[in-house]
């Protein structure tokens, strides 16, 4: 099968799966789950994970592929402390995730109802705080 029929199969599944869950989540809404707190930071730790990995993994393609699909014969590189290896050389990278613990981290301190202003600030301290750890990165390694 050619890869434009792949993939147009593969997009017709997930449509279908889509209108089959939607629909079963209309019919059961008043079925409730519990889990354990153990589970639940079992799960918040597995997303944040799982976050963290696929930044790093679309590290080198992030911005690259606009408008196409990355070809199968395109090779991204990942290896063992290859997360913590990016991290250490290119922490800005982890924008997206420093932005949520930002975000989290506002809750924690003042709350759910915390006014807006409260995340603009904590927002523009994280921002200038990473402009400045880049010069100085920088400049140290000049």
């Amino acid at each position: 099968m050619k890869t434009i029929g792949k993939k147009l199969v593969i997009v017709l599944i997930l449509f279908l799966a889509g209108g089959t869950m939607t629909s079963c989540h209309q019919q059961s809404s008043s079925v409730t789950n519990t889990m354990s707190t153990s589970q639940l930071l079992d799960k918040i730790k597995g997303g944040w994970a799982g976050q963290t990995i696929g930044v790093s993994f679309g590290s080198h393609t992030e911005f690259r592929y606009q408008g196409t699909f990355i070809q199968d014969y395109q090779s991204i590189p990942w290896h063992e402390g290859y997360v913590q290896e990016l991290m250490d050389s290119w922490p800005d990278l982890y924008d997206d995730i420093y932005m949520d613990l930002t975000f989290v981290d506002v809750l924690e301190r003042v709350g759910l109802d915390a006014p807006v202003d409260s995340f603009a600030i904590a927002t523009a301290v994280v921002k200038a705080s990473s402009i400045l750890f880049t010069v100085i990165l920088f400049s140290h390694s000049t």
